[in-house]
């Protein structure tokens, strides 16, 4: 016999829904809203609810530095282990922010390619130049992890720590595909932290023949 799965009733809030996370302990739910309304700008609004009451915590608008021209694209959030930080991203951009869990506040934006002075669309539709395609957190400890695509292939396998707000290693992954009918390359992380597996679809998205798609690194150094 299947679970029976309960609707969860959210707090009134303007807005459509786009992404949403449970804190470590599943009591709170992080969610970002899209509002849109003709003549202004686009928003995205973050709001934390208890679960178990159904009751706003807190409410801010969030990644406010983030081009108009993302507005559409899939957003991503990851709590810290210990759920007093959240990670935030936007497919299509290489900036990530880590924002106090409650209340909302003390945004800090790391730049995964400080050295890029332009950030900008290639072409109307297309991959931003080495753009997040997916995030992961480890279940203890303090490590996240990013993935990056770009417009040439090629991934790159960054972590970062949620205390320092920094980057501690990265590597390249080499070329591989992205085709969402055979599954977004995305990355895991151990329950430490301490080891990383990634998929990334072979070259020009042909389907792989085994795992050897799968592959496991040691975080701190990027060998596998």
């Amino acid at each position: 016999m299947g679970v029976v799965m309960k609707p969860a009733a959210l707090p009134n809030a303007e807005g459509v829904i786009v992404e949403a996370a449970f804190s470590p302990d599943s009591r709170r739910l992080a969610v970002i809203r899209t509002v849109r309304v003709t003549g202004a700008p686009v928003r995205r609004v973050m709001q934390i609810v208890e679960l178990q009451s159904g009751k706003e915590i807190t409410k801010a608008d969030v990644l406010n530095s983030e081009s108009p021209n993302l507005w559409s694209s899939e957003h991503f959030i990851s709590y810290s282990p210990d759920g007093r930080s959240l990670l935030l991203a936007t497919e299509g951009s290489d900036v990530l922010s880590i924002i106090d869990a409650t209340p909302l506040h003390g945004v800090k934006e790391v730049a995964l390619h400080p050295e890029a002075s332009a950030r900008v669309t290639l072409v109307e539709g297309h991959w931003w130049f080495r753009a997040v395609v997916s995030l992961a957190s480890s279940s203890h400890g303090d490590l996240f992890g990013v993935l990056t695509h770009d417009e040439r292939g090629v991934n790159e396998m960054f972590i970062g720590s949620f205390s320092s707000g920094r980057i501690i290693k990265s590597w390249s992954l080499g070329k591989g595909g992205a085709a969402p009918e055979l599954g977004m390359i995305s990355p895991s992380l151990s329950s430490d932290g301490s080891r990383t597996a990634v998929s990334v679809l072979p070259y020009e998205n042909n389907f792989p023949r085994n795992s050897d798609n799968v592959l496991i690194f040691d975080a701190a150094s990027g060998n596998w």
